[in-house]
């Protein structure tokens, strides 16, 4: 009985490490252009990004919650050597004025790439971002 109670116990506390090791914050920005994320199209306004490792993607949310998309994550990017100036941050792709959300990078976490205009050449636009609890 001890050694069933002690594997249960064990599991769990893994469970719960993979877990939080999953849980990112999201950031919040402030979007002055429209932009895309994959197909969907988003007006200029507050957004929260939310990683979710497990699921690949970005959960892009509008302020109001009427709004949302996802968008898959294509890979990552190690976060930089200093990260005492590492900040919040979402960068779109910028092609034929055309904005397609391509980096998303919290604070403390490698970066994520979407797919954007990858392919093509284009710029970058790039939005600071606070950190706001995930809920």
């Amino acid at each position: 009985m001890f050694r069933v109670l002690s594997t249960l116990c064990a599991s769990m506390v893994l469970l719960l490490a993979v877990g939080q090791a999953q849980t990112i914050d999201e950031i919040t920005a402030t979007i002055p252009h429209q932009f895309t994320v994959g197909t969907q199209a988003f007006p200029a306004g507050v957004y929260h990004f939310k990683a979710d490792i497990a699921g690949g993607n970005i959960q892009v949310r509008s302020a109001d919650g009427k709004t949302s998309a996802l968008g898959m994550i294509y890979t990552r990017i190690a976060q930089p050597e200093s990260p005492a100036n590492f900040e919040n941050k979402v960068v779109f792709d910028v092609r034929n004025n055309q904005y397609a959300l391509s980096e998303v990078w919290v604070a403390g976490e490698d970066g994520f790439v979407l797919p954007g205009h990858a392919q093509a050449s284009h710029t970058h636009s790039t939005v600071k971002a606070k950190s706001r609890k995930a809920s």
